[in-house]
Order: C-alpha cells, then structure tokens, then sequence
C-alpha cells in the first residue's frame, strides 16, 4: 500500500492555510493509496478551542472528503471537534469520499491541559484500507502501550501527533517500541514549525514489524512516501510468533 507522510507546519486555526499545504503536497504524490497528516492539522493543538477552531476543523474534515473522492484514495488525519455539548480530538479516516473510521483519542494530554477541555474516548477503531488493517491513535496516545496492544486485530499502528521537539527522543524511542512488542509496521507523523512557547521539528518516522527504521523524515515540511507490505507483516509473526504469548488483559 503506497502511503504518504505529510508533515506540515501547521496555522493556528487557519483552515485555508493548511488545507493548501497538505494540498500541494498531496499533489506531489499522486496514485497514492493513504496519506496521513498530523494531530489537529487545520487548526493546530488548540486547547482553548473557540467556534472559530471548530469551523476551522469543519473545513478541513469537507477537503478530506472531497479530497478523498476526487483523488481515490485515504487520507486520515485527526481535528477537534464539538458534539452533543463535548469536544472530542477525534481522528477521521475518509476513504474515497466515505468516512469509515471515527476515533476519539483516549489518553488526553492533562500536562497541557487537554483533558479540561476535551472529553476522552473509550474504545480503540480498526479500518481495512487495501489488504492493511489500519489501527489510528493520537500523540499521547504513543505512551500506553496496554492500549495499542495487538490481538492480531490490526497489521499497521498509525500515530498522528503535535510532538515537542523538547521530548522527541522520547517520540522515536516509543514508535520502535510500538513496532517490535506489536510485530506490526509503525507510522508516526508530526508537525514542523512553531505554536506559542513550543517547537516542532518533525521527525516523522516509519518503523517495520521487526524495529527496523524504514523512513525518518528531518525537521522540515514536506511529505515523504513508503510502501506498506501485508506480506512483511505476516512474514515476521509466523517467524517469530511471540503475540501468542502476551499476557491477557481487560482494560477498564
């Protein structure tokens, strides 16, 4: 499955800005089965969100749709979103213009205050694009490891995030982490650029089922692409079959 990290520096709530940033690099890719853009892409990570934020995230969730019918493919990407009275930071994977996943991201960021204005989701999503079963989380998320645990329930983890480069080894340490204890691939997309006090400098990365880095993106905008294999998957769990050995859990 041909995909491709987008890695943005995003406008805080400016829609039309972003939007036309992961457009142009849309357009370098064509024929692409996936892209993916970071945690809160059309609108930055707003904490204090205002209706312009959510109109902002409305605009972007209308370029994934379209987007995704014009050009026959997936885009996946996560914004903030208002519901029922909540807010969510809530994932979305539009495929050929239908929208076949929602996730609401467990883990908030409390250290930075997202959990005062957000509400947390409960349950993890899995959506089949091509012969991949796609499992998206969001930033914090890359943190708790029972939570993205594989039950031969997913082949590839996605991250998307708005990542500090303050704490990025963190970032990359976590993502191989994710990869070998899963035996799954891994793909993690960041931001670039600037939003108040905190700096980003990318380094999105893709990791395969056995740790090994097939893709490290530097601090700079852009987007990159790699081909996903069903068959590296398969290959490295029949190999060396340790998920059939993982402790059993419930999570509450």
């Amino acid at each position: 499955m041909k995909t491709v990290l987008i890695q943005l520096d995003i406008q805080r709530r400016d829609a039309s800005a972003n939007i036309a940033a992961a457009q142009a690099e849309l357009l370098r890719h064509p024929q692409t089965d996936l892209y993916i853009l970071p945690e809160m892409w059309a609108t930055g990570f707003d904490m204090q969100p205002t209706p312009q934020t959510f109109a902002a995230a409305q605009e972007g969730r209308q370029w994934m749709e379209a987007t995704s019918r014009q050009h026959e493919c997936a885009i996946l990407g996560s914004l903030p979103v208002h519901s029922n009275g909540q807010s969510f930071n809530r994932c979305f994977l539009y495929d050929h213009g239908q929208c076949r996943l929602r996730y609401d991201k467990r883990h908030l960021f409390s250290y930075g205050g997202e959990d005062q204005h957000y509400t947390a989701g409960l349950d993890s999503a899995t959506c089949l694009v091509g012969d991949l079963r796609l499992r998206p989380l969001v930033c914090y998320d890359l943190r708790f490891p029972a939570f993205s645990r594989c039950h031969d329930d997913y082949d590839v983890l996605i991250y998307v995030a708005n990542w500090p480069q303050s704490r990025i080894q963190a970032w990359s340490a976590l993502l191989c982490a994710r990869a070998i204890e899963n035996q799954c691939y891994v793909v993690g997309v960041n931001r670039t650029g600037a939003d108040g006090r905190l700096t980003y400098n990318g380094q999105s990365a893709v990791y395969a089922p056995d740790g090994t880095e097939l893709l490290r993106m530097d601090e700079q905008t852009g987007s990159a692409t790699i081909d996903l294999d069903i068959d590296k998957v398969r290959e490295v769990r029949t190999r060396f079959p340790f998920l059939r050995d993982a402790d059993a859990f419930t999570l509450h």
